[in-house]
């Protein structure tokens, strides 16, 4: 099955970065899921979080640059 990250690129490369954003593109473009579906903010989420081997927010609290609730100390 081919992957969707260059297209999911190329659409915020055109500015849309949201979830909801990148979903609707991919709908529109006619782009289909691996189940053959429509586009949701959760498959979008999804495709993100397996390009990323450790999800930005987590990347801060196991390097130590946010403080212990999350927010950015300092």
């Amino acid at each position: 099955m081919p992957t969707v990250l260059p297209i999911i690129e190329s659409i915020q490369q055109s500015g849309i970065t949201s979830l909801r954003g990148l979903a609707i593109a991919q709908n529109n473009r006619g782009v289909r899921t691996g189940c053959n579906g429509q586009w949701q903010v959760s498959n979008v989420r999804n495709v993100l979080a397996r390009q990323s081997p450790l999800p930005f927010y987590k990347r801060e609290i196991a390097t130590g640059a946010a403080g212990t609730n999350g927010i950015a100390a300092g």
